[in-house]
């Protein structure tokens, strides 16, 4: 579990157990937050004298090179007193237990924010994150995707969704070329059906998952080029690439009803991180992207 160092300042008796505790913390920033809970969400003491210390679990949405970006709301729905749960705050207050912390760790690209920011209606969820373990190859590629799905999940529980389940023995990747990934020369459906009768998009149907996705999203092809360059600086020269099946997780259920998941990873060696890129789509109006 990952958590927030705070300090308990006060207890609050409700006339029933369990107690209420006021918890505080500063931002990275100096300002000093306050959280307002049951008492064992942030001890497991039941008779805690204050002040002392105490934690309050959170999701990294993001890491920077001094602090970390993190969500509240997950898994304890917590808020401050202005009802917020984003918070940046100093590496030193967030503690990861080594045994449960996985084998990836989320990398942000400012660059890459700005133009995902500015290219609002694209379809597919990135993620980028940096190993924990020594690269291995189809094996590091796996932990990525895996990563990728539990920050996902971790997402849709924070804004009060059901995470995602998978099965990982479904899970099946395929080594795929850097080029053809990049690349310009394959239309976007043409894929092979699953066993069940639907179909699975490639790797090779990135480039028009981005920028021609079912009912459109006014991307262009200058756009992907523009945001691939930012995400592998050095083109497709360092790139290792899997396409992996997309019926290991429920997170791929709505392409079951049309030709419209993603799943792909990438290892750039010469920045020693991954890339993934995750998509879900139905032919119904009202639900045709996941991301």
């Amino acid at each position: 579990m990952t958590s927030l160092k705070v300090t308990l300042t006060g207890i609050i008796s409700s006339g029933s157990q369990p107690d209420f505790a006021q918890a505080r913390f500063c931002d990275r920033y100096g300002k000093e937050h306050l959280l307002l809970d049951k008492l064992p969400v942030f001890t497991a003491e039941e008779d805690a004298a204050v002040p002392c210390e105490g934690a309050a679990g959170c999701f990294i949405e993001e890491e920077h090179e001094d602090y970390y970006l993190i969500d509240l709301a997950y898994p304890d729905g917590l808020e401050d007193e202005e009802g917020m749960s984003r918070f940046e705050v100093e590496k030193s207050l967030v503690v990861q237990d080594r045994d449960k912390r996985g084998k990836m760790s989320p990398v942000v690209i400012p660059a890459v924010n700005r133009l995902l920011e500015e290219y609002e209606d694209c379809v597919i969820a990135y993620h980028t994150m940096r190993g924990l373990e020594p690269y291995q190859g189809e094996k590091s590629h796996r932990d990525a995707v895996l990563f990728a799905l539990e920050q996902e999940s971790n997402k849709q529980k924070a804004e009060g969704g059901v995470g995602y389940s998978c099965d990982t023995s479904l899970l099946r990747g395929t080594e795929f070329s850097a080029d053809r990934l990049l690349g310009d020369t394959v239309r976007p459906w043409n894929t092979e059906p699953r066993d069940d009768g639907s179909w699975s998009c490639t790797a090779k149907s990135y480039r028009f998952a981005f920028y021609d996705p079912p009912c459109g999203n006014g991307l262009t092809r200058e756009d992907f080029d523009r945001l691939n360059k930012v995400l592998f600086p050095m083109g497709a020269q360092t790139l290792e690439v899997y396409s992996w099946s997309c019926d290991w997780s429920d997170y791929f259920d709505e392409s079951k009803e049309w030709r419209g998941c993603l799943c792909v990873s990438v290892y750039d060696r010469a920045a020693d991180s991954f890339v993934v890129m995750l998509a879900s789509a139905t032919d119904r109006e009202e639900s045709i992207w996941k991301r």
